[in-house]
């Protein structure tokens, strides 16, 4: 029979000590105590990952591949694999017999075995190398497959979800199997390679001083408030990096990083009535549920693709009644959403429940149009809204709608714009005018207790001055936004624009 070490032979002959690996800490053992993990960037077959792990120490303590006991340890490693660049990696979870310790489900039911003959089969039949209780799981939509009843190991992707894969395994290994004969197939025809964690189970009641401690971000960071909008109306800022990561954990460090300060991004708002925006030249159309033609950007530049921008939206909803809501975003790339303090309770199409914050849902990918939904329980009133979308190539755009009722699958649903009452078909507005040329503006002095609010009186002040060229003209704005020496004051919107967006009065400006 050949023996499960025969994998190191295939990889390399690769000892513990002969792999490049980052060490880091976090509270995630018994009762908060510290533990240590350790990023191995050497792709290997679980089989190899298992002994590789196992032949590791750290103080004294054996190694194992990382198990996962709650959202919080889950998202800690998601972010740390994306702190390491090593999307995708191992973690110490079957359903072969004989390759973990045995334990009984709640129901009565063994493990590890074959979980697809099994109900329940995302809970039965899965055990941890470690032989912990198995109380937490987070597995990807449609997960596990057991495709061909061949994949006995789970890996976790780069958005924090598992999903089975080849073991690596030959047949009938570690055991022949008893519970389900026959059902331990050979997974070594076409082994699957990964990274992985080892976890050192230190259970230390202090950190250590030598080892980093990597802090999650929250997917939903402190937002910059933007300009103050109008009662009614959304408040959106755009913010245009040279470049985007739509990995929703370095969009979260980027956003905290503009509002603390660190990083300095050209920034730009508007205020909408409802949440359906767009680049025009990459989206002319509307939809796929509001079919009138989207709002551009705060920050579009005609004409062009606009790329890298993240978007960030403010405002308040006024529900008229209380009840289940389900909210549905659709944008071009990733995003994150929040409504007051409720916390969602039902997600569907791509969305994903922020674990460790169920006020939030997310999306961190590439879609054009990810048709995320959240459920969540509203009471009559008025509640803040936050949001943030970001695209990197395929052009900015988001559309938010709601729908009274629970409708996870959009399913017999009555779609609504966030922040209108109408109904679809009667909604209509145009969009907001935009200069073809550049606009001219002259300042008139005029002698104290000379002023006037009648704009005939004005006319006639301004155009006599023109004719005998004593008033101050300047004829090159791009964008009628004006303002003194002192600046644009009190949030206003044009405070948000950039400065060669911003003009002083021909008064004030010494050119």
């Amino acid at each position: 029979m050949r023996d499960r070490f025969a994998w190191l032979i295939l990889v390399g002959a690769l000892s513990a000590d002969d792999l490049f690996a980052d060490i880091f800490q976090a509270p995630h053992g018994p009762d908060g105590t510290w533990n240590v993990y350790e990023s191995v960037d050497q792709p290997v077959p679980w089989v190899a990952a298992v002994d590789l792990a196992a032949a590791r120490s750290w103080d004294g303590v054996a190694g194992t591949i990382v198990t996962v006991g709650s959202a919080a340890e889950n998202a800690f490693l998601e972010f740390l694999a994306h702190t390491v660049g090593q999307p995708t990696n191992w973690i110490g979870l079957t359903d072969r017999e004989g390759a973990a310790p045995r334990r009984v489900s709640a129901d009565g039911v063994e493990a590890p075995q074959e979980s697809n003959r099994l109900p329940d089969h995302e809970w039965n039949g899965w055990a941890w190398l470690t032989g912990e209780p198995f109380e937490y799981v987070n597995w990807a939509p449609g997960e596990p497959r057991d495709v061909g009843f061949a994949e006995d190991a789970v890996e976790m992707r780069a958005d924090g979800r598992w999903h089975d894969n080849l073991s690596g395994y030959a047949e009938n290994q570690p055991v022949i199997p008893v519970l389900q004969p026959n059902s331990s197939i050979s997974e070594e025809r076409t082994f699957v390679n990964q990274a992985f964690i080892v976890e050192y189970q230190t259970a230390s009641l202090e950190p250590y001083p030598e080892i980093p401690q990597l802090r999650v971000p929250a997917k939903m960071p402190d937002l910059l408030p933007g300009a103050v909008g109008r009662p009614g109306f959304l408040t959106v800022t755009d913010y245009r990096p040279r470049e985007v990561d739509l990995q929703i954990q370095s969009l979260s460090v980027l956003l905290k990083d503009i509002h603390n300060g660190i990083r300095d991004v050209s920034a730009i708002s508007a205020q909408y009535p409802i949440a359906d925006l767009a680049d025009p030249d990459a989206r002319h159309g509307g939809g796929p549920i509001i079919e009138v033609a989207p709002l551009p950007i705060p920050s579009d530049v005609e004409g062009t693709r606009d790329q890298a921008v993240i978007s960030v939206g403010h405002g308040t909803i006024r529900v008229p009644e209380e009840g289940w809501y389900t909210i549905q975003v659709n944008n071009g790339g990733s995003f994150a959403l929040q409504i007051g303090d409720q916390p969602f309770i039902q997600i569907g199409g791509n969305a994903f429940l922020d674990e460790t914050d169920p006020r939030t849902i997310y999306y961190g990918g590439s879609f054009s149009a990810p048709n995320s939904r959240g459920v969540l329980h509203l009471p009559r009133g008025h509640h803040p809204l936050r949001f943030y979308t970001a695209a990197a190539d395929r052009g900015a755009f988001v559309e938010i709608t709601t729908a009274k009722g629970v409708f996870p699958e959009d399913t017999g649903a009555q779609w609504l714009p966030l922040g209108s009452t109408e109904q679809l078909a009667e909604i209509s507005f145009r969009s907001p005018l935009r200069l073809v040329e550049p606009a001219a503006v002259a300042n008139v002095t005029q002698e104290s207790g000379g002023e006037t609010s009648r704009l005939s009186e004005v006319h006639a002040i301004v155009d006599e001055a023109l004719l005998v060229g004593t008033a101050l003209v300047r004829n090159d704005l791009e964008t009628v936004v004006l303002k003194d020496q002192d600046g644009i004051c009190c949030g206003r919107p044009g405070a948000h624009l950039s400065n060669q967006d911003q003009y002083l009065w021909p008064v004030n400006d010494p050119a």
